[in-house]
């Protein structure tokens, strides 16, 4: 059925009528006589080789990339990214961090409930690309909405159930003139929820003494 449908889709796409068509050769047949093939594969070939003249082809938009390198000073709606999260960093298709609890965030929302709890912070960009719109659809469990970001593409993310944040998924879309839409979906199975009041785990410190003992002694 999935070669079916797929070639059902490819048959509208063309304009050819597939009412009544019940199984792949209903359609072959259809084909052949919307393009004057024949009655077997060869009216595939033919129609595709129609349909690829009249439609421009477009490099697909690669090269969207998602990171955390936000500047500290950077206005994130009134916090800054220090205030929000530490250790962030994209790892695949995992968006890796310590979500710190924030609190009074209302430059974010002006619902009380959305003004404090658990924040990500990440940046999308298609490098080398004039007027790309990066968009984001939010799945949950529950729900699904779609975002534009703004020219920084900066999104930041509220986790309002820090329980069921292996259940949201992230996909950013980038598009642009002349290009095939371009998406890569990002999970946030890795991220660390901080609760009301706790401190983030300190940072190890880099141990040097056996490198300063070995210039010292000339090792």
């Amino acid at each position: 059925m999935t070669i079916y449908n797929e070639l059902k889709k490819l048959a509208i796409k063309m304009d050819v009528d597939v009412s009544n068509t019940h199984n792949i050769m209903d359609i072959v047949r259809k084909m052949s006589a919307r393009f004057g093939g024949d009655s077997n594969g060869h009216a595939i070939a033919d129609a595709v080789r129609h349909y690829a003249a009249t439609v421009e082809v477009q490099d697909t938009l690669r090269g969207l990339t998602l990171d955390t390198d936000i500047s500290e000073e950077t206005d994130l709606l009134g916090k800054t990214v220090d205030e929000l999260q530490t250790g962030a960093r994209v790892d695949g298709d995992l968006i890796v961090a310590t979500s710190l609890y924030a609190e009074d965030y209302t430059g974010f929302s002006g619902d009380p409930e959305e003004q404090e709890g658990n924040y990500i912070v990440v940046h999308a960009e298609v490098p080398d690309v004039e007027n790309v719109t990066i968009k984001v659809t939010i799945k949950k469990e529950d729900s699904v909405k779609t975002v534009t970001l703004d020219e920084d593409g900066i999104l930041v993310f509220l986790i309002r159930n820090p329980k069921h944040k292996n259940k949201i998924s992230l996909t950013f879309t980038a598009s642009a003139e002349g290009y095939a839409d371009y998406s890569r979906t990002y999970l946030l199975n890795a991220v660390t929820c901080l609760k009301q009041g706790e401190e983030p785990p300190e940072e190890p410190v880099e141990d040097t003494t056996e490198e300063e003992t070995s210039e010292t002694t000339g090792d």
